[in-house]
């Protein structure tokens, strides 16, 4: 109980003060959010090294409530504010529960979880910067700079995390699977389709 305390400590103390930060600065939100979503994310996959799965589940539960709360009293700003129409601060804890509940064993959890929080926040955060061409599937339109980014993080996540015959394959299949997400969904579709390559690939 203790361990699960300090640890919601942390990730509530981890939103609030992102969200101070960019409330006395000019930072974009664009950044504020994608720096809570690599941070947290990173966070959340190294939780079971220090707590078992099934308290991870009931953590990114009560962030869930945590979340839906602050979206609709807009607590905190520097995630939920984005011109977009986005449900990807809902998705994320969702994502990190069914990681837990679903592929309980390190190597599959960690590596869906860090190509949710690092990949796809690193290829948001800098594709929106340096991705002038962009490019369609269905009503997704991403920019190639953003799933270059996407891809190569991807492949070195996974030849550190989860060293595999065919991760380039993984990684490619991945890469798909976030320039056809739409809405946030990436952030629900990433980690357990990441795992499940893992498994059948």
């Amino acid at each position: 109980m203790f361990v699960f305390l300090v640890a919601a400590a942390y990730f509530l103390s981890l939103f609030t003060g992102i969200e101070l930060i960019a409330r006395k600065t000019s930072i974009p939100i664009e950044l504020s959010r994608k720096l809570a979503h690599i941070i947290a994310g990173v966070s959340a996959a190294l939780l079971p090294f220090i707590m078992p799965f099934s308290s991870i589940v009931f953590l990114s539960g009560l962030f869930l409530v945590v979340m839906v709360v602050s979206r609709h009293l807009r607590i905190f700003t520097s995630i939920h504010n984005i011109e977009r129409l986005s449900y990807g601060e809902l998705f994320f804890p969702v994502a990190i529960g069914l990681m837990a509940f679903l592929f309980p064993e390190n190597t599959l959890y960690m590596y869906g979880i860090l190509v949710m929080a690092i990949a796809d926040g690193l290829a948001g955060l800098l594709g929106a910067h340096f991705g002038r061409k962009k490019y369609k599937i269905g009503s997704a339109r991403k920019s190639y700079v953003g799933s270059g980014i996407f891809f190569v993080t991807c492949l070195a996540i996974g030849l550190v995390v989860a060293p595999h015959t065919g991760i380039i394959v993984i990684a490619v299949l991945l890469t798909f699977v976030e320039a056809a997400s739409v809405r946030g969904v990436d952030n629900l579709l990433l980690p357990p389709v990441a795992a499940v390559l893992l498994i059948v690939i």
